[in-house]
């Protein structure tokens, strides 16, 4: 594979909603962040490794676990869409150091599950199709036929279509697996001079993910579950 200049972009705000200061929070005697951290450091084709953070503290445990830090000012960490922000800064940012890489692999902090190996593997799938974006996926526990939303008036209402709800029981056999985006791998090349924000999901490469490692850390639940997957993984490689 010819050689080229891919940096990864991990966004770790120190501030969270659901889980307080859960990207340092300890999950399996590490930070959580640093999971994925390590993992883009063990990756055979990420040259260089970035934390944007506008916290003090985040800032020091991504500095230790070998991250490069962009400092990222607290308004930029606001707002309906941050990573949007935080993404137009780094740009800003790499733009100013006249580094221009070719390509930026995007990974979220609350995908500890993750390793170097679905990263290259990604990225192996990337270079070889003629997607200009990829995007991690799962299969998705929820068939389509049975997801509902509360509506207006407080009832539940099927999130198909009547048609579409027809056509899915009227095909059982010939249903497809359906999947979901899973939040931990996003390829995409680096437009330097394009301001754009960057769109993390679409309808791009999908890189498939086996569920137990693609648990997306927003709730406490989550963090439980991907801690003790962690600690079985690290058992079993002992």
């Amino acid at each position: 594979m010819e050689k080229y200049k891919i940096v990864s972009f991990i966004p770790a705000k120190g501030k969270s909603k659901r889980i307080p200061r859960k990207n340092i929070k300890m999950m399996a005697g590490k930070p959580m962040m640093a999971w994925t951290i390590e993992a883009s450091l063990k990756s055979k084709y990420i040259d260089r490794t970035f934390v944007s953070t506008e916290d003090k503290e985040v800032k020091e445990i991504a500095l230790k676990y070998g991250a490069e830090i962009i400092d990222r000012p607290v308004e930029f960490s606001k707002g309906e869409d941050p990573i949007d922000l935080a993404y137009f800064h780094f740009k800003y940012y790499l733009w100013k150091e006249k580094y221009n890489p070719n390509y930026v692999i995007f990974l979220f902090p609350t995908s500890p599950l993750r390793t170097e190996k679905h990263i290259d593997k990604a990225f192996e799938l990337y270079f070889g199709s003629e997607s200009p974006l990829l995007t991690s996926f799962t299969e998705s526990h929820i068939n389509p036929t049975g997801a509902y939303f509360i509506n207006e008036q407080g009832k539940a209402e099927h999130t198909l279509s009547e048609s579409a709800l027809r056509s899915f029981h009227k095909n059982k056999d010939q249903r497809p697996e359906t999947y979901c985006p899973n939040s931990a791998i996003t390829i995409s090349p680096y437009l330097g001079t394009d301001w754009q924000t960057f769109q993390y999901i679409g309808y791009g490469q999908p890189y498939i993910m086996k569920p137990e490692d693609s648990i997306d850390v927003n709730t406490d639940y989550d963090f439980k579950i991907a801690e003790m997957l962690l600690k079985e993984r690290i058992k079993k490689e002992d």
